[in-house]
């Protein structure tokens, strides 16, 4: 399903008008642009799906400039080949939502936590493929953010003390993940984790499962091995409580 407050349809004309090689000065620009305060740019991008049947949702920050790209080429493609909007965003957010070595990390660490044996499954691979049903990815800011031109990242500018974020973590953030209340939601990295710590301490979060403290899966994240061995047996303790009320706790 689309979120409520969906507003592809007022972007699915210039989508499908998207050339066939897109490079950023088509996209980063005044007809996809959402919100402008001093240095921070927040832009369109297809990705309003949301799936309230998850038992899995990730985390992240916001989209950035190569997830934003992959998902305009997908919609693009889609649109044209005459896809439903809902579909359309589905198989957007799919193709965009944690690509290449981020995604394998992910699944490495999911796998050590027997995330996948919960499900039934032999594999976390599987959430991103076969059983894409069973996941549900997203961001604290659903867009793509840029400050001066480059990815935003989660610190500068603090994420409290902007008001244009606020409304994000206040209300579409809460909004979006009390949809799925029972699932077991991995927020990634440090700055993700403190966000939801603070809306879930405020009594505005229904999610019960929660891994705080889960490690940022990027590549560029030199401390992830560490910091995942250093909170292993808390996040595995959360993700057997979350397993056992799916039913499929490990023997």
């Amino acid at each position: 399903m689309l979120i409520q407050n969906s507003v592809f349809h007022q972007y699915m004309e210039k989508i499908k008008a998207l050339p066939d090689k897109i490079e950023k000065h088509h996209l980063l620009q005044p007809g996809f642009l959402l919100h402008k305060e001093s240095r921070l740019e927040i832009y369109y991008a297809p990705f309003d799906y949301l799936n309230p049947k998850a038992k899995v949702v990730t985390v992240g920050i916001t989209p950035g400039w190569n997830q934003m790209l992959l998902s305009y080429v997908q919609a693009r493609d889609s649109l044209l080949q005459g896809l439903s909007p809902e579909e359309t965003c589905y198989q957007a957010k799919k193709r965009a939502s944690l690509a290449g070595s981020t995604r394998n990390n992910l699944i490495g660490m999911m796998d050590r936590l027997a995330i996948p044996q919960r499900l039934g499954l032999f594999s976390s691979r599987q959430l991103f493929e076969s059983h894409r049903h069973l996941l549900h990815t997203t961001s604290l800011i659903r867009y793509p953010v840029f400050v001066k031109g480059k990815n935003y990242n989660g610190h500068s500018p603090n994420l409290w003390r902007t008001p244009l974020f606020r409304k994000y973590l206040y209300e579409e953030v809460v909004a979006e993940l009390n949809v799925m209340p029972d699932a077991l939601v991995l927020p990634l990295g440090r700055a993700v984790s403190d966000v939801l710590m603070h809306l879930r301490e405020q009594g505005l979060l229904k999610a019960k499962q929660i891994l705080f403290q889960f490690p940022h899966p990027s590549g560029a994240n030199g401390h992830r091995n560490a910091q995942f061995a250093r909170n292993f047996e808390r996040l595995k303790q959360v993700a057997g409580e979350w397993g056992e009320k799916m039913g499929q706790g490990e023997s």
